[in-house]
C-alpha cells in the first residue's frame, strides 16, 4: 500500500474505523507501516490509532544471500522508529526474524532482546518462528526464521518481561 496514494489510504483507514464507532472496548486498532521512506505520510491519526506496529527482519532485500550481511535489529528498529517518532502511541513489534545458524541467531536475538528492554514505548513483540513463504523469494532460498528452542528461551530470558506481552 505504501507505493500508492496516501490521501485514499488515509480517507480508506479513517472511513474504516469510523465505522467501528462506538468502538468496542476490547477492538484496538493498529497501523503497521513498513517503517520505510515515506511511511509517516500514510498517518491516519492519533484520533482513530491506538497502536503503531512494525516488522523487522535481519534481511531486508532479497539480494542478500548471506547471513551475516544481515542488519542488527538494533539497527533496523532505530531507523524505523525514527521515521514514526511523531505518531506518539505505543508500538508492537508484529513480527520480526533473523536467518543463520543457530549462534549467529542467538547474537542477533540477544542484541534485539537489549533495544527492547531499552525501549519502553514497546509493549509487545511477535518472533515468526517459522521459514518464510518460498515463493515471495524467486530465485534465491527462502529465509528460515525458525530458531532453535533453547536459542528462544535465552533470548526470553533477556527481556525485561515486565511491560512486554
Amino acid at each position: 500500500w505504501q507505493s500508492q496514494d496516501p490521501i485514499g489510504y488515509i480517507k480508506a483507514f479513517r472511513y474504516f474505523v469510523n465505522k467501528l464507532q462506538p468502538k468496542p472496548a476490547n477492538v484496538f486498532i493498529v497501523w503497521g507501516p513498513a517503517g520505510d521512506r515515506g511511511s509517516i505520510e500514510f498517518w491516519p491519526g492519533s484520533d482513530v490509532v491506538d497502536y503503531l506496529s512494525i516488522a523487522i527482519y535481519g534481511l531486508p532485500d532479497k539480494n542478500i544471500t548471506d547471513h551475516t550481511k544481515q542488519e542488527s535489529f538494533n539497527t533496523i528498529f532505530r531507523r524505523k522508529y525514527y521515521r514514526l517518532r511523531f505518531a506518539h502511541k505505543p508500538l508492537f513489534i508484529t513480527e520480526f526474524g533473523v536467518k543463520g545458524p543457530q549462534e549467529y541467531k542467538k547474537k542477533w536475538l540477544f542484541d534485539a532482546a537489549a533495544t527492547i528492554n531499552e525501549h519502553p514505548e514497546i509493549i509487545g513483540i511477535n518472533y515468526f518462528n517459522y521459514p518464510d513463504s518460498p515463493k515471495a523469494w524467486g530465485d534465491i532460498e527462502t529465509p528460515d526464521w525458525s530458531t532453535d528452542p533453547a536459542v528462544f528461551d535465552s533470548f526470553l530470558k533477556q527481556l525485561h518481561m515486565g511491560s512486554i506481552k
